[in-house]
């Protein structure tokens, strides 16, 4: 039978769950008004339910991984998935967290204040919003128990060590997450789930795959497919407000991949128009011959790049490659026999699905390679799925 200590914790968990929950419900509109200016509304709408069942699953995930009571955490603000990060970065920690401070990308600062206005009643503790340069930041870092940085892989090693051997440390950045489709593969289900993939947030986003490889078998078929399919999403999307391809939000993102675009003009096989002044790309295809040495481009935008392959030995060793070991995080397949291990390395193996599709809130997410997602304890860098309160739970994890 538990004491009556742990049965009051147990209720009052619960109580400031459901607190959470109920005020998050109430908030939605604002909360779409809020961001609505930095990314479309379908993938808002999948941030909103994405919280919910995180915030849900808030109490159950205490209970598994049972945190440390922490006194401060610091958190570096992504520039997107402002309402999830909130409830992945605040709310759920603020449930074992005395003071937690979120320092805004300066890309979003109004957006993200206004989230943080929105959500920041409903934190079981202290929620601070601290616009301030990196370098204060990372000096007031150095007294906390725990930092959450999200950015660049290289601006993550600049804080780790910066840091060292202080608090611990958890670093998320982006990993190019590629598609497989191979000889076996459900080509139209593939598709499906590409299409959904890339174009997610109008292809604004670090899981949208950088690259996809696919099977000389069905090349042919798949582009066939993502033409019918982009086809009537373009469809769709003039006749509608739920857009799934919108503008490109970032001046950098824009420049990036219409030079991509014009670069590469030879290899596009869909699309390839770029509207500066409007901000808008088309969904783009480009197709590629088999390359030992690609290195796929990440880019905020609706760009496809597909690589054609033979044998899957190839994407094998070109998974296996030191640069792609060190990002790894997860490798999406479909149809290819020859690519169905749990892990290949650091990258986790996704069957028949994208990383979106498999994301829990309240579990570890990620794959092993260190410039992907890590967590820094004392001087050791640790390239592992991450999850805060797994990270701050009792015993000290390393």
């Amino acid at each position: 039978m538990w004491h009556d200590s742990a049965r009051h914790e147990l209720c009052s968990l619960e109580a400031e769950s459901f607190r959470m929950l109920q005020g998050f419900l109430g908030a939605r509109d604002k909360l779409v008004d809020a961001v609505s200016d930095i990314a479309t509304r379908p993938s808002i709408s999948d941030e909103l339910l994405r919280s919910i069942r995180t915030l849900a699953g808030a109490p159950d995930e205490i209970l598994r991984e049972d945190p440390e009571r922490l006194s401060r955490i610091n958190v570096f603000y992504p520039s997107n998935n402002l309402i999830y990060s909130y409830v992945l970065y605040v709310l759920v920690p603020s449930l074992y967290t005395d003071t937690i401070t979120i320092r805004p990308s300066s890309r979003v600062r109004r957006e993200t204040a206004r989230v943080h206005e929105i959500l920041s009643p409903y934190a079981a503790g202290e929620v601070r919003l601290w616009e301030c340069s990196q370098r204060e930041f990372v000096d007031d870092s150095a007294s906390v128990d725990l930092v959450v940085f999200t950015g660049t892989a290289s601006n993550a090693a600049s804080v780790r060590a910066a840091l060292c051997p202080g608090p611990k440390v958890l670093t998320f950045a982006s990993s190019p997450t590629p598609f497989v489709i191979g000889p076996e593969a459900d080509v139209e289900s593939a598709a499906r789930a590409l299409v959904a993939a890339r174009l997610f947030n109008g292809g604004q986003d670090c899981l949208c795959p950088d690259a996809v490889f696919v099977h000389t078998e069905v090349r042919e078929d798949l582009l066939a497919c993502l033409r019918t399919m982009l086809d009537r999403r373009r469809s769709l999307d003039s006749a509608t407000s739920w857009r799934m391809v919108d503008g490109v939000v970032y001046e950098d993102a824009l420049e990036s991949a219409c030079s991509f675009i014009e670069l590469n003009r030879d290899a596009v096989v869909y699309g390839g128009k770029c509207d500066v002044d409007a901000r808008m790309i088309e969904p783009t295809v480009l197709m590629f011959d088999w390359e030992p040495d690609f290195t796929p481009v990440e880019m905020f935008a609706p760009v496809f790049c597909l690589v054609e392959y033979e044998d899957p030995a190839q994407v094998r060793t070109w998974l296996n490659r030191p640069d792609q070991q060190r990002q790894g995080s997860y490798v999406s397949v479909f149809g290819e026999p020859q690519l169905i291990d749990r892990r290949i390395g650091t990258i986790v193996v996704v069957p028949e699905a994208a990383p979106l599709d498999v994301e829990d809130g309240n579990r570890p997410f990620g794959g092993y390679g260190v410039e992907a997602g890590a967590v820094q304890c004392g001087d050791e860098v640790l390239g592992r799925p991450l999850l805060i309160s797994a990270e701050a739970a009792r015993g000290g994890r390393r």
